[in-house]
């Protein structure tokens, strides 16, 4: 029969015997490998003995019916089962000089050409390393047919995907469509992507990466990470045409910013030192917008002197229910008064009894330290409700949304790391003990005055 390389060596097996010493004692023995009566052959004093009659085979242990004479050597084990190995083929079938010509397999199926080192599937004349199907020079080549698709390595260094069709320039592209297919994403010589254009290197801007909506002759980036003398830095834009801009996410080179721009405007603005800018583009006192700063405050500006609002509270129904304001020379904490919000107004009284259920203390905090007047918020609550926020005594516990850990329900205490529960501080705000204050004081004058008026008639009587 022929054979790929020398023939090899014509003994392929070799069978496991294993030898045994009777005592004229001992049955049982140890075999090297488990087998049963009929895959052994065993033999006693060149003796053939019959199985299951004279021995019998569990696992690796061999158990005779009668002990075997004493001897060396006299008991051997022939495994009859598969091989215990195979011989390896001799070395000389990787001898380079056992393919003196050119190997077809199967009418050019596999063809190897033998001069050039070359490898053809398909082809009987692989112009390079390896050519799948049709030949082409320099390339790699995978291809369906008539060139419906390939892969191609070029000379060059580049790479292509082509769904059909040819490119001499080093670039790596990726198309796909009818006929010779359209070009979907490239890769140019300088390291640009480009996603929808050929050209992600434009107008000497240096991008690094260019998504293009392709409408008509515009060809306006709707993705683009630039650098280089590009400005801009970066800019992911959607319909980002040179006079209507619907998004735009700039990154200022010039100042190390970003900047978020709608319908061709910048509407906010994040500076190098993490401060955001709305409405404005830098700090100033008369740039109308606002600005958060990295220290936590938030300033507003307006072109003028008028009332500015720096902090304003709305409600589910559109009514302003609480501001924060400034003029030129002063500032305003309000809450919503207005008559026309309000309903029922009746005259407070008491208002003296629930004064002296006040308890005003001097306390210190656990903070730093410091010693103040005030109120302990749980007791104030049970006088004006309404001044204290929170419920005395609470914690936090694990709501709906939450992300729960393993054996917590809903409703479980939330524990800290020393697993103590975590405090929702109550909170007071003791602008609104100035009505109840404002009631007693009247109360406490109408008598004062109750009392001038008595002791004046005492007087003059």
């Amino acid at each position: 029969m022929p054979y790929l390389g020398n023939e090899p060596a014509v003994a392929y097996t070799s069978t496991t015997k294993d030898s045994f010493s009777g005592d004229g004692s001992t049955t049982d023995f140890t075999m090297s490998k488990s087998a049963n009566v009929n895959a052994v052959r065993v033999v006693v004093e060149n003796v053939v003995q019959n199985p299951t009659v004279a021995y019998t085979c569990s696992g690796t242990t061999l158990s005779f019916t009668s002990a075997p004479p004493t001897g060396t050597s006299n008991i051997y084990v022939v495994h009859l089962g598969p091989p215990a190995a195979t011989v390896a083929p001799p070395t000389t079938i990787n001898n380079a000089t056992t393919f003196t010509a050119d190997l077809t397999v199967d009418t050019n199926t596999l063809y190897v050409d033998s001069t050039n080192n070359r490898v053809g599937l398909g082809t009987s004349s692989p112009s390079y390393k390896m050519t799948i199907n049709t030949p082409d020079e320099n390339h790699l080549r995978l291809e369906n047919g008539s060139e419906l698709g390939f892969m191609r390595v070029m000379d060059t260094g580049a790479l292509d995907f082509w769904v059909h069709g040819d490119n001499s320039t080093d670039v790596m592209t990726f198309r796909n469509g009818s006929g010779a297919g359209l070009e979907r994403m490239r890769i140019d010589s300088s390291g640009h992507v480009g996603i929808g254009t050929s050209s992600p290197n434009i107008a000497n801007f240096g991008k690094a990466l260019t998504i293009t909506d392709s409408a008509g002759s515009n060809q306006i980036p709707a993705i683009e990470l630039a650098y280089g003398s590009n400005t801009r830095g970066a800019n992911i834009a959607v319909d980002n045409r040179a006079s209507s801009k619907v998004l735009s996410i700039t990154a200022v080179a010039s100042d190390l910013s970003m900047s978020f721009g709608t319908n061709n405007t910048e509407r906010m603005r994040i500076d190098s030192g993490g401060n955001v800018f709305i409405g404005k583009t830098v700090e100033s006192a008369t740039q109308d917008g606002f600005q958060f700063k990295q220290t936590g405050e938030c300033v507003i500006g307006r072109g003028s002197n008028d009332t500015i609002f720096v902090f304003q509270d709305i409600n589910t129904s559109g009514n302003t229910v609480g501001s924060i304001a400034i003029t030129s020379s002063a500032t305003s904490y309000n809450t919503s008064s207005d008559y026309r919000l309000k309903t029922d107004a009746q005259p407070m009284t008491g208002a003296s009894a629930r004064v002296q259920a006040l308890n005003p203390v001097n306390f210190e905090w656990l903070s730093d330290g410091t010693r103040v007047d005030g109120f302990l918020a749980h007791e104030a609550q049970a006088v004006v409700p309404e001044a204290v926020h929170g419920t005395h005594n609470e914690v936090e516990v694990w709501a709906d949304g939450d992300e729960l850990p393993d054996g917590v329900s809903v409703g479980d205490n939330k524990l800290d790391d020393d697993g103590n529960t975590i405090p929702k501080m109550q909170g007071i705000d003791q602008s609104k003990l100035v009505p109840l204050l404002t009631a007693a004081l009247q109360e406490a004058i109408a008598k004062i005055e109750t009392l001038e008026t008595k002791v004046a008639a005492l007087e003059a009587g």
